[in-house]
């Protein structure tokens, strides 16, 4: 019995060299995956003309504010206008074409009014949106307003063409 267990536990060359054998073919299959994988993955390319793919466009807003018939502020995206007086002022914002949707935020000490977005458009006609903005005596001063680009998505602080500022 001890003979058969230990003729059981050898190995014989033949059958090691076999082992060996298919285990380097495996590991050069492997690898030789890999490589023509890493090799697709940075040479491809796709020609097409019809998938394009932009970068996001820049929101060009222009605010413009009125008090009783004259322009008392102007201001793109990355500025901003600053009212230091109470009053009922016209507010226009103005979307270029081909920009980014965008929006305004009106800040009066530390509340934030926000303004309905302009939707951005392909035709050759600026948007606008027009609203009165009432500073009452007593507010906060001074009120601030900056364009940002991109969509607010809860309720706007505009009602019925008006923001009333606390």
């Amino acid at each position: 019995m001890k003979q058969t267990s230990e003729k059981l536990n050898k190995v014989d060359d033949k059958a090691f060299s076999r082992l060996v054998f298919t285990s380097v073919l495996a590991i050069l299959c492997c690898m030789a995956c890999i490589c023509s994988a890493t090799w697709a993955w940075f040479t491809t390319s796709i020609p097409s003309e019809n998938n394009s793919i932009k970068s996001a466009r820049e929101c060009l807003i222009q605010i413009t504010v009125e008090k009783d018939g004259a322009i008392v502020g102007t201001a793109n995206i990355g500025n901003n206008v600053v009212l230091n007086e109470s009053g009922t002022y016209t507010v226009t914002l103005s979307l270029e074409k081909d920009s980014a949707s965008g929006y305004a935020i009106i800040t009066s000490g530390t509340d934030n009014y926000y303004t309905e977005y302009i939707k951005a458009h392909n035709d050759d006609t600026a948007q606008t949106k027009t609203f009165e903005l009432v500073i009452p005596d007593g507010a906060d001063m001074p009120v601030t307003i900056v364009a940002r680009w991109g969509v607010f998505s809860c309720e706007t602080d505009v009602v019925g063409g008006k923001i009333n500022i606390q």
